[in-house]
């Protein structure tokens, strides 16, 4: 079981930065057009750190 908890926490983690340089980039190239941008409400990144939380305390317990 831990070793699932090690993998799941490697892959949310692997998520985690692609969601957070997606958003970069999208932040990014509207402020080199000198836009205006709305951030959208996405309850992605409040789910994978949720899901990682979890797989951390299970990897803690079953290790």
């Amino acid at each position: 079981m831990a070793r699932y908890a090690r993998l799941a926490i490697v892959v949310i983690g692997i998520a985690i930065i692609t969601q957070s340089i997606a958003g970069f980039e999208r932040t990014r190239r509207a402020i080199d057009r000198d836009e205006v941008m709305r951030i959208p409400q996405s309850r992605l990144n409040s789910l994978l750190s949720a899901a990682l939380a979890i797989a951390v305390v299970i990897g803690a317990f079953t290790s």
